[in-house]
């Protein structure tokens, strides 16, 4: 005799909506050089490598790109030292001065102490234009990226020269801080990138050869590209 076999009749599949809601993801934003990116998830799962080299653009994917400013085109700054008035004179016009070596004496009194840094040649986005002042009774030559100081220095005997480059207004890939110093005592103004110079980067700080830090002209490259 055969064992009965008993049959199970198989569960109905559970009823299923007809369609569900997805929840839209949060984005964020993250800046990076200036350049504002959208992630979604933790920012400690996010990250992002420039490529090296001047490549203007990124491709992400066929749907996204990111933009990489590159660098402006530049011009070098000499630096100069007057030994009688110790005026420290900067110009991208060689021809002023007439040399351009370190240690050889030109123009006016002036000698070269080689580049100080890199400005940008053109008006170009996130760069001031940096103005050049003169002041005929202290005999000090005055370099500022503010607008309303550049307008109101005139009560102190500075006159406008004109403007010897463009300098970043934020520190990007390149770039260094100039540091602003003013000595009383010989009524100069000093400007370097070399923090050694002087010894002190705080603006009231007092360093060394008499002068004191008022801060930062801005920020631009150190050599050549």
């Amino acid at each position: 005799m055969e064992p009965e076999i008993s049959y199970q009749p198989e569960p109905e599949p559970e009823s299923l909506p007809k369609y569900h809601t997805i929840e839209e993801p949060e984005m964020k934003e993250v800046s990076l050089a200036g350049v504002s990116v959208s992630y979604e998830g933790s920012k400690d799962d996010f990250a992002f490598e420039f490529p090296s080299g001047p490549t203007p653009v990124a491709e992400i994917d066929d749907n996204f790109s990111l933009e990489i400013p590159s660098r402006p085109p530049t011009v070098p700054v000499y630096r100069y030292l007057h030994g009688g008035s110790q005026d420290h004179f900067y110009t991208q016009n060689s021809g002023e001065i007439g040399v351009t070596e370190s240690g050889l004496s030109g123009a006016h009194g002036y000698k070269c102490e080689g580049v100080a840094f890199y400005l940008a040649e053109n008006e170009t986005e996130g760069y001031s234009p940096v103005y050049r002042l003169w002041n005929s009774r202290s005999k000090d030559h005055f370099y500022t990226a503010s607008e309303d100081e550049k307008n109101s220095v005139h009560v102190h005997g500075y006159i406008l020269e004109g403007v010897i480059g463009h300098i970043s207004t934020s520190q990007i890939e390149g770039t260094v801080p100039i540091y602003r110093y003013w000595n009383p005592s010989s009524k100069d103004h000093f400007y370097t990138s070399n923090t050694l110079e002087i010894g002190k980067t705080e603006p009231g700080e007092s360093g060394a050869h008499g002068y004191t830090c008022e801060g930062t002209l801005g920020y631009a490259f150190n050599e050549a590209k």
